[in-house]
């Protein structure tokens, strides 16, 4: 086992990007707050991240874990849940980036209400270069506020976004659930945290207090159609289920609908033929009565965009 001497247990899972591995590092060790440790999480690198951390390790900055094999992102943080002992554990990438008071506002937030599973924030975009590309923040609220589950999923269905990494988590809310990274790779992180949100409360900082990296070289962008409409199809499944099954009401179930549809009509756009056009026409989630019927336009646009690609290729 592995335990932390503080409250807060930062996990930085990482595989071969030293340099971003560093920035993420440095971000941490810069915060505000006193009150965590940092552990980091290596799989395997062959690019000299071992010997790096070695060297912090032995300064003890940090307290490093080294797998003799890869054993893939999503069993490396499950690996942390079924061996760290922490109060509060916050998992990041190795190319997320906190600024400085981000670990001291989210456990304030955290310290104030035991039923609290997870905190989250806005967070900025970053590519590759580290230059920013967008703010992801819920402004409904000005505030930090704490969400019932209800109320939470209420609000996510409406834009409420936060990315796993970077989200505080309350360890005692995780119990037995675990990422299912090797079946479910796109969907595996909202499902988790939906798993441990269910019967407790959530935190939301409205502030931008870390930066997300987005780019153009990581996984989800090779991923093809088919897997993508299947990934998306067993996340309408799961948040249909979770609303029924915990009585969260038919105005939700009616929210759910008109998510959903919206995510298909979006899928619809990029559909690369008429095979997957009809697949997302006739699928059981998306509901023509819930769009607005300006949207009939983006449907009737893609059919004849389809059309004139086939006599392209005749």
């Amino acid at each position: 086992m592995i335990f932390c001497k503080k409250k807060v247990a930062v996990c930085i899972l990482t595989y071969n990007r030293i340099k971003l591995l560093k920035k993420s590092i440095d971000s941490v060790l810069n915060s505000f707050s006193t009150d965590f440790q940092l552990f980091v999480f290596d799989n395997c690198s062959t690019d000299g991240t071992k010997d790096f951390l070695d060297i912090l390790h032995e300064k003890k900055l940090l307290y490093r874990v080294s797998h003799n094999v890869n054993i893939e992102v999503g069993n490396n943080a499950n690996f942390i849940l079924d061996n760290l002992i922490a109060k509060y554990c916050i998992m990041l990438h190795d190319d997320d980036i906190l600024e400085p008071q981000y670990i001291e506002e989210v456990l304030r937030i955290a310290e104030s209400d035991d039923n609290i599973a997870i905190v989250g924030t806005g967070y900025n975009t970053i590519d590759e270069n580290d230059k920013k590309t967008g703010e992801i923040i819920y402004k409904k609220f000005r505030e930090p506020v704490i969400f019932t589950d209800r109320d939470y999923f209420y609000h996510q269905i409406n834009g409420l976004s936060f990315p796993w990494s970077g989200t505080l988590i309350n360890m005692k809310k995780v119990n037995n659930f675990r990422f299912d990274y090797s079946s479910h790779p796109i969907c595996c992180d909202t499902i988790f945290i939906s798993n441990i949100v269910v019967k407790n409360r959530v935190g939301y900082i409205p502030k931008l207090l870390m930066n997300y990296r987005i780019s153009k070289y990581q996984a989800t962008q090779s991923w093809n159609f088919e897997f993508l409409f299947k990934e998306w199809n067993y996340n309408f499944y799961f948040y249909k289920e979770l609303i029924i099954k915990n009585n969260y009401g038919k105005d939700m179930l009616k929210n759910i609908t008109k998510a959903n549809t919206k995510t298909l009509l979006y899928l619809l756009t990029i559909a690369p033929d008429y095979k997957y056009y009809f697949k997302i026409l006739n699928s059981e989630y998306f509901n023509f009565l819930s769009l607005n019927p300006k949207k009939y336009f983006i449907i009737i646009r893609k059919f004849f965009r389809l059309l004139l690609k086939n006599k392209q290729i005749e």
